[in-house]
């Protein structure tokens, strides 16, 4: 923990963490997993269009910063087709000094959490000029983009927005629980001899 993450977690600390998420949270996870949340969300077919107008109405009622990293990105006039890497990712092209957001598009809610996502990255790059501290500062504002545009896109209809923030809340609560569980099966296997 000390080398990978700078933390000084003990043992004794991370387990107490892992058995309270394998209390607490994998109740909910299971819950979830046996409800028909997700056929239900991804039956929803969405555009490229409406992905971007949900992350540029967030952007535009947020203003400031966000919106002035919102008009860069736009002016990027991104695209993508069949032939190009299946995944979204942000990065910073320091010859420009400019960041850059690719997103492969699935046609479902997933876009507007990627793109949502990978826009917070492009934010804090376009406020920083690329600065980077560590993986915890990175994620912090793509997260939290996650999130906030679920309140600031005002744009979108309501039935929408009900069903992003739910799906935020689902991913959230899913990357706990496989963390954990990642975390447990590493456990048992650096075990061994």
């Amino acid at each position: 923990w000390d080398w990978s993450y700078e933390r000084d977690y003990t043992p004794q600390e991370v387990q107490t963490y892992v058995t309270a998420i394998q209390e607490k949270l994998v109740p909910m996870y299971q819950q979830l997993w046996n409800s028909d949340f997700f056929e239900n969300v991804y039956e929803t077919r969405v555009s490229k269009q409406q992905i971007q107008d949900y992350v540029k109405s967030a952007a535009k009622h947020m203003g400031g910063v966000m919106e002035e990293s919102w008009e860069t990105l736009e002016q990027q006039k991104l695209s993508a087709g069949p032939n190009k890497y299946i995944g979204s990712y942000e990065l910073y092209l320091p010859s420009y000094e400019v960041p850059f957001v690719f997103l492969y598009p699935y046609g479902d809610i997933t876009d507007y959490i990627s793109f949502s996502h990978e826009f917070g990255h492009f934010i804090n790059d376009y406020a920083t000029k690329g600065s980077y501290l560590s993986v915890d500062n990175a994620e912090a504002l793509s997260q939290a983009m996650e999130y906030l545009a679920t309140s600031y896109s005002l744009d979108t209809d309501a039935d929408t927005l009900e069903s992003l923030r739910k799906m935020t809340l689902a991913n959230s609560l899913c990357t706990y629980v496989d963390q954990a569980a990642y975390h447990s099966f590493e456990h048992l296997a650096y075990k061994l001899t």
